[in-house]
């Protein structure tokens, strides 16, 4: 299993489809789908970015660290 963090959760990151989706064209879709991938941090310097993402794929994903991008969320994610 490997461990990955995505930063920036604009459309591309979660926005363009949801959890219900049979093929989802978004990162947080595709890790969704995936049983190789668990999806350990998300980032985004806004909050408003970080709640909306909890709210739609949040379900999908209980275990997931929430971070505001800052010099040292690199560093937090690959040592998670």
């Amino acid at each position: 299993m490997y461990k990955v963090g995505i930063v920036g959760l604009g459309n591309i990151a979660a926005g363009y489809s949801g959890p219900e989706d049979a093929a989802p064209y978004t990162h947080a879709g595709g890790i969704n789908h995936s049983r190789k991938v668990e999806l350990a941090a998300v980032a985004d310097i806004s909050e408003d970015a970080r709640e909306k993402f909890r709210a739609k794929w949040g379900n999908c994903f209980p275990n997931t660290k929430y971070y505001r991008i800052h010099h040292s969320t690199l560093h937090k994610l690959f040592s998670v």
